[in-house]
């Protein structure tokens, strides 16, 4: 049995012993023919009466699904069945002068990683990229947020070594919103959040990588976005949060406080998205990490609510030096969160090798929403391939 203990600070979750059961092992899945690469799993959503789900990296496509992610061996979408729905600047190798058409938020690349029902409009939480990149082409874009970082340093695959490389020095993410109208339409709404401190200081030195990797949950007439915030001395897991009737307002997210209420406008006052490289330079709120454990680099974190309960499960991918976790954490508040307790036999010695990469949680029939203990699946994604878990959690 392993033993979550509530965290001290606030309004402490629900905490007691929780057993963690894997049912099964990891399987993984198969993708083809959807125009998109499954960087990340797959995210389901009902549209039109059918489930279908989001196909994201570097673009995005929406795919009917067939059969439920839980159970399908695999799909093949060769013969139609996906439409695309965004991509980065990059994604076509166009001649440099034409990125510049595109919006900085998704230079090089433009991935929706959750949706998010309201009417009939779904609106896509996105994570984007601006950095130096080599395209396959040989072409290298330059970023257009640390101009001082020259050609010399690129993200992409090198041929050389047999690997891929990332130029963190030029690296910037960014967290918008996209909303698909019921005509099939996608309107870009441009960023909902800011970095703590911004992307770069007064002198023009980096102060930050972005915000990464979101993830949503709806509760009540809100939905609440987790973030990696990537801001140098205010790292960690963030949230913000707006209500659902406001979702095409990029200026209606307020992030936590830290002291129970969600006080912080997640943009600078001011911001415009036609404007966004004046504001670089500019501060975000002072949102503080939900939970900060020195030993580890939070990689995502993605949260439903518990059936039948006023609960809430997250499930967190976290890495070191030593390797790569899986962990589960409690709360009762969205924003005060339980110690956190490793799910057994799914770790991996190195972040490349582990099987749930970016993991989500959905309900036994591979559906966004509330989850029963006795039976859930994880879904991530190993080597842009799909992977999948059922866990069973026992709490005493």
């Amino acid at each position: 049995m392993l033993v979550l203990a509530s965290c001290g600070g606030g309004k402490p979750p629900t905490s007691g012993a929780l057993e963690v059961r894997v049912v099964g092992g990891v399987q993984s899945f198969e993708i083809a023919g959807a125009n998109a690469v499954p960087e990340i799993p797959p995210w389901p959503f009902r549209r039109g009466g059918a489930t279908e789900a989001l196909i994201s990296s570097s673009s995005s496509a929406r795919c009917r699904l067939p059969a439920p992610l839980t159970s399908a061996q695999g799909y093949d979408f060769t013969t139609g069945g996906c439409e695309f729905l965004l991509t980065g600047g990059e994604e076509s190798g166009p001649p440099p002068t034409v990125l510049d058409q595109w919006p900085d938020w998704g230079r090089n690349y433009l991935g929706a990683f959750s949706a998010v029902e309201v009417g009939d409009d779904v609106f896509l939480v996105t994570h984007g990229e601006n950095k130096n990149d080599r395209h396959a082409n040989g072409t290298i874009y330059l970023n257009t947020v640390n101009t001082d970082v020259g050609p010399e340093c690129w993200s992409g695959y090198d041929a050389d070594a047999g690997e891929w490389r990332e130029c963190w020095e030029s690296y910037n993410a960014f967290l918008a919103l996209a909303v698909l109208g019921a005509d099939g339409g996608v309107r870009d709404l441009g960023p909902i959040a800011w970095p703590t401190f911004g992307y770069v200081d007064d002198a023009g030195e980096k102060t930050s990588l972005g915000l990464r990797h979101p993830s949503s949950v709806v509760v009540g007439d809100h939905v609440y976005v987790y973030v990696q915030d990537e801001s140098n001395e205010s790292e960690g897991i963030k949230v913000f949060r707006a209500p659902l009737a406001d979702l095409s307002n990029p200026h209606a997210f307020r992030g936590y406080d830290g002291d129970g209420g969600f006080t912080l406008r997640a943009l600078p006052a001011g911001f415009t998205a036609a404007k966004v490289r004046s504001f670089y330079g500019t501060r975000g709120p002072r949102t503080p990490p939900l939970f900060d454990d020195p030993r580890f680099d939070s990689v995502r974190f993605s949260v439903a609510a518990i059936q039948g309960s006023a609960s809430y499960l997250g499930v967190e991918e976290r890495v070191n030096m030593d390797g790569e976790q899986l962990v589960l954490r409690l709360s009762s508040d969205l924003v005060h969160w339980s110690d956190p307790v490793v799910v057994p036999d799914v770790g991996a010695a190195t972040w490349e090798d582990a099987p749930l990469n970016y993991p989500i949680l959905v309900d036994a029939q591979g559906n966004i929403g509330p989850i029963d203990l006795s039976g859930f699946f994880v879904l991530g994604t190993h080597l842009s391939s799909p992977t999948r878990v059922q866990l069973s959690v026992t709490l005493r």
